[in-house]
């Protein structure tokens, strides 16, 4: 293990999800990384082949208390309008890393993350995600990651013809959540539920469409539940509707397995 001293004088100005690249006492060269991260400064020298940490002192209760307000104070305020959240970090990898790891393994790039207009919002500790239709803003889901709070906050706004729509094809496929949808949308037509219950409004919009519908939600008790109850909804209105039956969140599916699910129906 390295000892701290011979890299702690490199912490005091480094950003967050921020490195550096150093002299280590045992040469000259640069050969050390000083990164902080979210719980404290990490280091690694190539020549010691060695490991560093200095973690970040825990905070008291109070201060624990007090940050928890604050962050809850504004989740009250931005939540009672449909305008974004401020401020707006765009860049993924300057995100902490749980957060910009939870899109990664939902299959999102990068240029996936910027291009649908995501951000990391400091001020509430959560991925911002917008949700627009013709290019106009008609949502947006916040998702946290503190076990403490809600892990979804968003606007409080009329619902009842409110989806998230993406992706084009001759079947139109119905999700729980955004990022399924936008995964199921790189093999045909999807729309975000944004919970497992079918308004009537948008039932009205599904059977409108004359497509085909596939229903596609998450396997767990709820989705179960409601995958039923959505079948009869739409089956009254003379839409051509299926289950898929899934061991998987679609958003977990590749491209292959969604297209066999697609094709299969």
């Amino acid at each position: 293990m390295l000892d701290r001293r011979s890299f702690a004088d490199h912490t005091g100005h480094l950003p967050l999800n921020r490195s550096v690249r150093v002299d280590h006492d045992c040469g000259g060269g640069r050969t050390m990384k000083v990164e902080h991260k979210a719980d404290g400064y990490s280091a690694y020298c190539w020549r010691c082949s060695d490991h560093g940490w200095i973690p970040h002192p825990l905070p008291s209760l109070a201060e624990r208390l007090a940050a928890l307000v604050k962050v809850r104070e504004a989740e009250l305020h931005d939540t009672a309008t449909l305008t974004l959240p401020e401020p707006r970090q765009p860049n993924p990898q300057l995100w902490p890393a749980h957060a910009r790891v939870w899109l990664y393994k939902a299959g999102l790039s990068n240029d996936d993350i910027e291009g649908l207009g995501f951000y990391y919002c400091d001020k509430l500790q959560r991925v911002v995600m917008p949700v627009y239709h013709s290019g106009v803003l008609m949502y947006w889901q916040a998702r946290g990651f503190n076990k403490d709070r809600a892990k979804y906050i968003n606007p409080i706004v009329p619902k009842d013809t409110l989806v998230a729509r993406f992706g084009k094809g001759d079947t139109l496929v119905l999700t729980e959540d955004i990022l399924s949808a936008h995964k199921v949308g790189k093999v045909t037509e999807a729309w975000a539920l944004m919970g497992t219950a079918l308004t009537d409004g948008v039932a009205t919009l599904i059977a409108a469409t004359t497509k085909p519908v596939l229903i596609m939600l998450d396997p767990d008790k709820a989705g179960i539940r409601a995958r039923g109850k959505i079948y009869k909804q739409l089956g009254a209105l003379g839409v051509d509707v299926h289950i898929a039956r899934l061991d998987r969140d679609p958003k977990l599916l590749t491209k292959e397995e969604l297209l066999q699910c697609v094709n299969s129906k």
